[in-house]
């Protein structure tokens, strides 16, 4: 019998006492009087591991194996520090030796999953919880983890389920609410979601995350205050969560609240705090920093991307996939609905991929019959929609979405097609290898800015933005049911309340200022942004009564009422972009001035293809006299009405031009892939 024996007794039964430090000393001492006992020292792992002392602990495991290599329970000890020590790639090789070597049960199987979810091998992560719940039903932490990957991996509708069975056995499960919540939100059901993010922070008052995704909910359904109150109890809990400052400081800027604006925007400006890419776009006009955030963005929240898929052979015609949540009564729509219908159905093959909420609008009706193939793919994961695109042999994949929110970049990671383009929901790049082209035009992204694009560009020649064509609208109502005086310059501004920046603000104001008569016509659907701009008018000296505040109507009548303005004033860094085209649409004037960023520019690229390039300002100074000139002069203003009003056939508003545009790019990029020439920038000339 070795001498470390009558230690090793009395070390366990101190620890059968709960004395866990009287059982290390006698642990040490058996290992002292036989240094090659593995037994020993695996023992001594296991007290220093309970001890918190886990660098020890390590060092013990590794003697323990280098005393007997086989010995199965020291690589699964080895594994659980390795976990708790954050190293959890060493930690799954060890559990992988000790499964070799004949472990198994729950135990193995749970705590392997948990370090495979660290490091995102999230399939993987889910069979192991999936393994333990097999032997273990009613393991609470199992069921919770795999919600979470089920959430990771999609659909939300599984994640869900899985949320729902840990609540079941354990109600106040902070996590597992919070994982109901981030699956009801992407189903779109909202305030089911702030229920069970309610339901959370029951459970868990200091948990941040829910408090964070509950601001998140509050801001789409424009409870503003409480979204802000929400975010501000988040980033008190944990003032380095990512993504929480950004979202406080659009929240704030949707209110129009400028409280301590310059000091909030100045680390976001530098980059030095997380924030979504898209709502990065409205504080920043700093293309390199768009392109650092999004490419950061997409390597946390995808799957390693696969491995390209080579061209199919050509069949009788180009099988053409679009992909968004937006088939609805949307911007999107509103725009493109026109060139969808527009496609050469000689040429093409249309499917349309929908992941966003159901509708029985007119929007949605037209897209499903401009559409060969209209599938709802919203209960599928990321990669089976991938998967089931690969199965319909989709020649070229269009993403609508980019990074907005209910964007699924991830399906695009694990390949739904061999060229994979995007367009026209986000305004930027989507830097990750998997995105092959951008469509753009020679406005949004000139020459001096095209390094802050990963993809190739397909450069379209009037604008990147469709629409769709004139038609005659209704009668504007009278001034004075809108509020507007019948007399005076109307300028006005339709862009979200986000995009207005204290700076350009004041800029308004001085141009109500120097034109008598005159009011500002906003977007006032929110009472917190009506109250907060009329402060800040009456802390410029203007009469608050001189701005007007429009509620929402049907887009037929909106337009029709557009008619009254006399003058858009865009917004920067972030433009006016649907809202632009509306403007136009009706006869309005739009003045501008483009930025670096794609979100600064478009409004240029609007009114450059609309034929009135001379609304473009070179400076904000430029902008802010010309529009003291046209607002007092009404005769250049009605000349420039005119000009917009008799060119109907402006290529802004054709859409059939705008398709055979994109059709030529999109072949162009197709027939690369199918010769097996890597993408470049393919530029479309007039009539290509």
């Amino acid at each position: 019998m070795s001498a470390a024996e009558p230690h090793i007794a009395a070390g366990l039964a101190a620890a059968q006492r709960a004395d866990i430090g009287g059982a290390l000393v006698a642990f040490d001492r058996a290992v002292a009087v036989d240094p090659g006992h593995a037994r020993a020292h695996d023992l001594r792992g296991i007290a220093l591991a309970e001890l918190g002392r886990l660098p020890e602990a390590l060092i013990a495991y590794d003697r323990a194996l280098a005393c007997a290599p086989g010995a199965a329970e020291s690589h699964l000890g080895r594994g659980d520090v390795l976990s708790k020590l954050s190293r959890h790639g060493e930690a799954v090789a060890a559990y992988d030796r000790a499964a070799l070597l004949g472990v198994g049960g729950p135990a193995l199987a749970f705590n392997r999953a948990e370090a495979l979810a660290e490091v995102g091998r999230n399939a993987e992560a889910l069979a192991g919880y999936r393994a333990a719940l097999a032997d273990i039903a009613d393991l609470v932490p199992a069921h919770y983890g795999a919600a979470r990957m089920l959430w990771r991996l999609g659909p939300p509708a599984a994640a869900l389920e899985a949320a729902r069975r840990a609540v079941m056995l354990e109600p106040r499960h902070a996590g597992a609410h919070n994982i109901a919540g981030l699956a009801l939100h992407a189903l779109g059901r909202r305030e089911e979601a702030l229920a069970a993010y309610d339901r959370a922070i029951a459970g868990d008052p200091t948990y941040p995350d829910a408090y964070a995704n509950r601001g998140s909910v509050l801001r789409e359904l424009r409870r503003f205050e409480d979204a802000a109150a929400s975010l501000e109890a988040a980033l008190a809990r944990n003032p380095a969560l990512g993504y929480a400052a950004g979202e406080l400081l659009k929240v704030r800027r949707h209110m129009a609240d400028w409280t301590d604006h310059a000091a909030t925007l100045a680390p976001v400006a530098a980059g030095t705090v997380d924030v979504m890419p898209f709502t990065l776009l409205a504080l920043s006009d700093d293309p390199a920093l768009h392109y650092r955030t999004a490419a950061g963005y997409l390597a946390r929240a995808c799957t390693p991307p696969a491995a390209p898929i080579p061209a199919y052979p050509a069949g009788a015609r180009i099988r053409l996939g679009y992909f968004s949540a937006d088939f609805h009564g949307h911007a999107t729509m509103y725009l493109m609905i026109e060139a969808l219908e527009a496609h050469d159905r000689a040429r093409f093959e249309i499917t349309c991929f929908s992941f966003g909420q159901a509708s029985d609008d007119i929007w949605r009706t037209r897209a499903v019959a401009a559409a060969d193939r209209f599938i709802d793919v919203t209960a599928l994961s990321d990669d089976a929609v991938a998967a089931l695109a690969r199965e319909h042999r989709i020649d070229v994949a269009v993403d609508l979405m980019g990074l907005v929110g209910g964007s699924r970049p991830d399906i695009f990671a694990h390949r739904a097609a061999p060229v994979q383009i995007g367009w026209l929901g986000y305004p930027g790049s989507c830097p990750a290898p998997y995105f092959d082209y951008a469509v753009v035009d020679p406005v949004v992204v000139p020459p001096a800015e095209r390094d802050w694009f990963a993809e190739k560009l397909i450069v379209l020649p009037d604008s990147y933005q469709p629409n769709r064509r004139i038609a005659p609208l209704a009668p504007p109502p009278p001034r004075a049911e809108l509020g507007l005086p019948e007399g005076g310059a109307v300028f006005c501004c339709f862009n979200q309340a986000y995009k207005i920046t204290p700076e350009l603000f004041a800029r308004w104001m001085r141009i109500l200022a120097a034109v008598p008569g005159s009011v500002l016509w906003l977007w006032g659907r929110d009472a917190p942004v009506r109250a907060n701009l009329a402060r800040k008018a009456a802390a410029h000296r203007v009469d608050p009564a001189r701005l007007v505040f429009a509620l929402n109507l049907p887009l037929d009548e909106h337009h029709a009422r557009l008619q009254q303005a006399d003058l858009f004033l865009d917004t920067a860094p972030y433009n006016a972009h649907t809202t632009a085209s509306d403007a136009l649409r009706a006869g309005v004037p739009l003045l501008t001035v483009p930025g670096r960023s794609f979100a600064s520019r478009v409004a240029a690229s609007l009114v450059t293809a609309a034929g009135v390039p001379e609304l473009i300002c070179a400076n904000w100074d430029e902008y802010e006299a010309r529009a003291i000139v046209l607002g007092q002069d009404s005769a250049a203003r009605a000349a420039l009405r005119a000009r917009l009003s008799g060119r109907v056939e402006t290529p802004l508003f054709d859409p059939v031009r705008f398709t055979r545009h994109l059709e030529a790019g999109l072949v162009a990029a197709l027939e690369r892939s199918r010769r097996g020439a890597a993408p470049e920038d393919i530029v479309i000339a007039p009539g290509g």
